[in-house]
Order: structure tokens, then C-alpha cells, then sequence
């Protein structure tokens, strides 16, 4: 992707609620940390559980357990990375969460942002818990939080775009490769220590990479996913199928026939990026993508 592209790509924009992978996912990572708050509480109002009595009570079924706990508990691998223990490590976590996800959803459209977040934190956690086997890695009491996740969200963003850059304001910006290297320093110093800490953030990223390259090749399995889902919902409700319809009617409005209204050069910048929103970069045409680039000279 030219430099031009990247930087109208960083101008505000917000897709709708329905489409926004990002928004999705630092809502219900947040819901989740509410809940496990809450839950926290009413174990100390209503069981008489100390603080920390009640946060081990409630890991010993959401975080992801020693070696020794599997297979017993093998659906913790989709939950410890969506819970956190503390305000300020979920709002880190929401906060690198939306640097990546946001840059990484306008490249490959919003349906590829939870299934690379959720392969990380499958693919860390199961990392994690196989270097258990080395001796003398010590296993982690619990192990809990979306580092892996976000690292999988880093990874993938940065091999689409090695060279993007984050606008901060008009004039000054940040190179990924900048912030890639803030990111991991901050990561490591403060993820789980030792080999297996290590282990869980090579892991995430090593997810993020085959995603990326599962992406190169094809195999965009958030689409399936979506589809799949969306196919229930069509047959639910026929006037939402109308109102998708319409919509992709608008995302295609460039490929009309002549003697359609011809859209201003801020209105089609608008529809290429909504375009890219839905279905990423690489679904634009080559004409497409040379309107983004002389339009970028004059934003």
C-alpha cells in the first residue's frame, strides 16, 4: 500500500456499530471485566469470601489452569483471554486493541479482527501450557488477559503494512515499526514472567502471522464465520436481508452503468473507504486505488 493511501486511510473514521470488529471487542472485553468484578463482590457480600479468596474462586473457571487441568477445563482457552483482573489492565488492553484492530479492520475489512484476536489467544494459551513440558518451567498459578490476543492483532497488522503510519495530528506521525517496538517492550516487561510468559506473547504473534498468511492465500475464515451467522439472521429477518441488500447496492454504486449520478470526489472517497471497511484493501480495483491516491494530494 503507497504512503498516500496510508494516510487518508488514518483520517477519523467510524463505521456503523454493526460493522466495527474493534468496537465489538473492547465492549465485551469490558463487559466481561464488569462481570467479573461484580461477581467478586457478591462473593464478598453474600459468601463471605475475602477479596482474593474470590478472584482465585472465580479464575479456577475462566483463567487458563496448569497443565495438570487439562483436558478437564479446555474451554478456558477461549475465556482467559477476554477476562482481566484489574481496570488498568483491560484499559491497556482496550487501548492496543483499538491501535491495532482499527488500522488492521480498515486492511482486511471488520470480519477478520475477532478471529485473529481469538487465534492468538488460542494459539498463545496452547504455547503456554506445551512449554510446561520442559522441565523446570514453572507453570503460572493462573494465566489471564488478552496479551496474546492484542499480540496477534500487532503481528498481523504489521505484515499487511510495514510501512503505515499513525497520524497523530496533520504534520506529525509515528511509523508502525515505532510503535510496534513501544508495544513489545511494554508487553514483555509486564506479561507473565518468565519462559512461559515469553512463550504466551510468541505464540499470539505466531497466530497473527498465519493469519495473515491464510489471508494471502484465500482462507479469510472470518468471512465463513460471519456468513454463517448472517445466513441465520437472513432467514429471521427478511427486512434486514432488504436493508443489507441496499446497502451493498451503495458499497457498488461505482460499478453502475453511465448515466447514474456521478458521485463528488468526497463522496467516493467516503464510499472506497466504507468499501474497504466491509471487504479490505485488496477489493479495491486498480482504478480505485489510484483515485484514493490523487485524492490523497488534495486532503
Amino acid at each position: 500500500m503507497n504512503s498516500t493511501s496510508q494516510r487518508i486511510f488514518s483520517r477519523p473514521f467510524l463505521p456503523s456499530y454493526s460493522r466495527n470488529a474493534v468496537v465489538h471487542l473492547i465492549l465485551a472485553t469490558g463487559v466481561c471485566f464488569v462481570a467479573f468484578f461484580f461477581t467478586a463482590v457478591c462473593f464478598q457480600a453474600f459468601g463471605r469470601y475475602q477479596y482474593p479468596v474470590a478472584v482465585a474462586e472465580i479464575l479456577n473457571y475462566l483463567a487458563l489452569p496448569p497443565l495438570g487441568g487439562y483436558p478437564a477445563k479446555a474451554w478456558t482457552l477461549l475465556t482467559y483471554g477476554l477476562f482481566h483482573t484489574g481496570f488498568m489492565n483491560w484499559l491497556g488492553s482496550a487501548i492496543w486493541i483499538y491501535v491495532w484492530g482499527s488500522v488492521l479492520q480498515m486492511l482486511t475489512g471488520y470480519r477478520q479482527v475477532i478471529p485473529v484476536f481469538m487465534a492468538g489467544n488460542i494459539v498463545g494459551g496452547v504455547v503456554a501450557l506445551l512449554l510446561q513440558f520442559i522441565p523446570g518451567v514453572a507453570a503460572p498459578v493462573y494465566l489471564v488477559g488478552a496479551g496474546a490476543g492484542v499480540m496477534a492483532l500487532a503481528a498481523a497488522t504489521f505484515m499487511f503494512a510495514p510501512n503505515y503510519r499513525f497520524w497523530i495530528t496533520p504534520t506529525f506521525s509515528l511509523s508502525i515499526k515505532v510503535v510496534l517496538v513501544i508495544f513489545i517492550l511494554l508487553n514483555f516487561m509486564g506479561a507473565v514472567p518468565g519462559i512461559g510468559g515469553i512463550g504466551w506473547l510468541t505464540g499470539g504473534a505466531l497466530a497473527g502471522v498465519l493469519s495473515v498468511v491464510l489471508l494471502r492465500k484465500g482462507y479469510r475464515i472470518g468471512d465463513r464465520i460471519y456468513g454463517a451467522f448472517e445466513g441465520l439472521e437472513a432467514r429471521r429477518m427478511t427486512v434486514g436481508g432488504i436493508q443489507n441488500n441496499r446497502r451493498e447496492r451503495v458499497l457498488h454504486r461505482n460499478d453502475r452503468p453511465k448515466g447514474t449520478r456521478v458521485l463528488r470526489p468526497q463522496e467516493r472517497v467516503d464510499a472506497l473507504l466504507e468499501k474497504i471497511h466491509a471487504k479490505g484493501y485488496a477489493s479495491l480495483s486498480q482504478e480505485e486505488k489510484d483515485f484514493l491516491k490523487n485524492a490523497g494530494g488534495n486532503i
